[in-house]
């Protein structure tokens, strides 16, 4: 099976930290947002992963070409997460992964492929509870409808699903638009999309808060996605020079940082290329000219 891993957004919600580095190149811990869904993916047995491009394009694309297995597109205008479809609807002949790029999740691809097939839909999407946004409802199975006011009883769309070739048949004819429009225009005419449960861990990189979260749960050792487990709260890249030692709480320095014997750090990440020479920072996000704070 192919997958579709989107990674055109302008990630406006994670300013201005996107405006250095776009967001499928943050780094979480020590691996790129966009090196742990693509190594996800080619372990879950995807074959081919197709990526869309926009905003840094060039920085993403130079990333990408040194990867093999993957075919990206760089798109003229940002499409949405619907029109992306239409960028791609003269490859994917058969059933194929959907997946949010701003996604990491510990998703068993085999099970959503399994029920997908199983329910005979034309679109399977896997679920999950999430505070404030959970507008898509279903019954039996089925999505019923999806809403733009959260409901208790309702679920969230995780950014992961499987969708059949047929789903190509209800693209509205305009650039831009949502995978939203396309699953209610599928219904709409009969067809089956299907919701399935889960209780999948789960971030969606959207905002600093979020970001700094799973560097707090990993760090900490509550959560874990990678294969080289980060066993220690304090990650320190081999190219950084760091000469504090007044470092406490989970802390992770990116790459080719230089950090001084007067900087003190408490519960923060420090994006690469950071220098700091003085200073203390608690619950922050940093680099160069940025300095977030979280909680």
């Amino acid at each position: 099976m192919d997958a579709l891993l989107l990674s055109a957004g302008y990630g406006k919600r994670m300013r201005p930290i996107t405006y250095h580095i776009p967001k499928p190149l943050l780094p979480v811990i020590n691996r790129k947002l966009i090196d742990i869904n693509i190594e996800k993916l080619k372990n879950q047995g995807v074959k081919k992963i197709l990526i869309n491009l926009f905003y840094q394009a060039d920085k993403l694309a130079l990333h990408l070409e040194k990867i093999p297995r993957v075919r990206y597109t760089i798109e003229k205008n940002l499409t949405g997460t619907g029109g992306v479809l239409n960028n791609f609807s003269s490859i994917l002949k058969k059933d194929f992964i959907y997946h949010s790029g701003d996604v990491i999740s510990d998703m068993e691809l085999g099970k959503l492929i399994n029920f997908h097939i199983k329910k005979g839909a034309i679109a399977t999407l896997a679920l999950i509870k999430n505070p404030e946004t959970n507008f898509v409802k279903i019954k039996n199975y089925r999505i019923v409808d999806i809403t733009s006011r959260s409901h208790r009883n309702y679920y969230t769309f995780s950014g992961i699903a499987v969708l059949s070739p047929a789903i190509f048949s209800y693209l509205p004819t305009k650039e831009r638009f949502s995978l939203v429009e396309v699953l209610l225009a599928a219904i709409q005419k009969g067809n089956v999309v299907c919701g399935m449960p889960t209780d999948l861990t789960w971030y969606n990189i959207n905002t600093p808060l979020t970001y700094w979260k799973i560097h707090r749960d990993i760090l900490t050792g509550k959560k874990s996605f990678f294969k080289n487990k980060i066993e220690d709260s304090i990650y320190i890249s081999d190219s950084s020079r760091v000469r504090t030692n007044k470092i406490t709480g989970f802390v992770s320095i990116g790459d080719d940082c230089f950090i001084d014997k007067d900087v003190e750090l408490h519960n923060s990440i420090i994006l690469p290329g950071t220098e700091l020479k003085q200073g203390s920072f608690h619950n922050r996000i940093i680099a160069n000219n940025i300095n977030i704070p979280v909680c």
